[in-house]
């Protein structure tokens, strides 16, 4: 059958290591020669035995003992040629397709892009928007819109992924948000957020659907008059007597911090006391 042996290649000269090959010749006239990827310091090899010296050392990854890699490398190579053999002498590139099989067979398939888990990169500031993290208020935008469309999903009993973000989704998403008494401006509000998110899946090739750029997938902002209160209205609320209730004593200093800072609760609630700067004259 002939014998599987394991040799070093030349040192790299960078960095002194030595890449560890297998080679199987067979039957007089053929010679696989195959690389995994594993080096080693020449010094660590005893070529006598063909194999690390010490058994503790790992492969690359550190999962497995680099000895007993060789091995089972060993064991796969004699394994494919008697398989391979009852159909006639083995070409080398059908043994090396069985050894490539064997190292792969451990290793996970990268997870596939879902549209949750981009909301999710989004949500924790890995998506930037002209080299810019998003606002404190933009995240919470983001995570509302999550929370409904997962009740979607759930109650509707519609599968959200990219593909699924069509014409028709849209309406049954409206229609799912106005049955929540929901505002005009916050239904417009999901839909640009989904937009947002679809978008930047096709920028980044996780999908080609292109339906939420269709002119009848948008929302309808409309007009609303602002409610506002006055100075005179603000000091009378702060100065109100509310010691006997201190939750809503520290909930009204918070709502009269915001009115006269005109920070929006998103910003002011973030605040910390190493934020606050004294100025003395």
């Amino acid at each position: 059958m002939g014998a599987v042996n394991f040799y070093l290649k030349k040192a790299e000269e960078t960095t002194g290591t030595s890449l560890i090959y297998l080679k199987f010749k067979y039957n007089g006239l053929y010679v696989l020669v195959f690389t995994f990827g594993q080096k080693i310091n020449p010094k660590d090899w005893n070529s006598k035995k063909q194999r690390v010296k010490s058994n503790n050392q790992t492969t690359a990854d550190g999962q497995y003992s680099l000895n007993d890699l060789l091995d089972n490398l060993q064991s796969e190579t004699e394994r494919a040629y008697r398989t391979e053999l009852k159909n006639g002498i083995p070409q080398p590139n059908t043994l090396k397709r069985y050894l490539v099989a064997f190292l792969n067979q451990n290793k996970k398939e990268p997870e596939a892009p879902t549209l949750y888990k981009l909301i999710d990169r989004f949500i924790n500031n890995e998506i930037y928007h002209k080299g810019q993290t998003k606002a404190a208020n933009t995240i919470e935008k983001y995570k509302a819109f999550l929370k409904h469309l997962k009740d979607f999903e759930v109650k509707k009993k519609y599968p959200i992924d990219f593909e699924t973000i069509t014409l028709d989704f849209f309406y049954k998403y409206v229609a799912f948000l106005k049955e929540k008494k929901l505002a005009p401006n916050t239904i417009a509000k999901d839909i640009q957020v989904i937009k947002t998110f679809m978008n930047e899946a096709l920028d980044l090739g996780y999908t080609t659907n292109m339906q939420h750029k269709h002119r009848k997938f948008a929302a309808t902002w409309v007009q609303v008059d602002s409610a506002y209160i006055s100075e005179k209205q603000i000091i009378d609320l702060f100065n109100f007597n509310l010691s006997k209730n201190k939750k809503l004593e520290q909930v009204r200093d918070l709502f009269v911090f915001g009115c006269f800072t005109g920070l929006r609760y998103a910003d002011y609630s973030t605040i910390k006391p190493n934020n606050i700067v004294t100025v003395r004259d």
